[in-house]
């Protein structure tokens, strides 16, 4: 298993998962529009982010929509620490075995 970085907070905040992100603001569920974000980013729809024990900073996502879920989880045997969770304008997130 490699171990890219050092905590979730990380990724985030180097921009390194690829999503898309509604172009129109304020939003308005009739007319959505998406353009991708970060492209070419290594983290992509469908993946899922093993986490190891130790604090992983603070998750928060606004406008990250997946076409398929990303999930993060806990790897087995161990209890990642997340200080903080907060996802606004987002979809297809899975996160399971996160102590928060």
């Amino acid at each position: 298993m490699a171990n890219p970085w050092k905590t979730l907070q990380e990724v985030v905040e180097q921009n390194l998962i690829e999503s898309y992100q509604n172009t129109i603001h304020p939003y308005d569920p009739d007319n959505i529009q998406l353009a991708i974000k970060n492209e070419g980013a290594p983290i992509k729809a469908g993946d899922t982010l093993v986490l190891l024990n130790g604090l992983h900073g603070e998750l928060v996502l606004a406008n990250y929509n997946n076409t398929k879920t990303i999930t993060i989880i806990a790897a087995e045997g161990q209890t990642p620490i997340v200080k903080k969770v907060l996802m606004q304008a987002c979809k297809n997130w899975k996160l399971e075995g996160l102590t928060i």
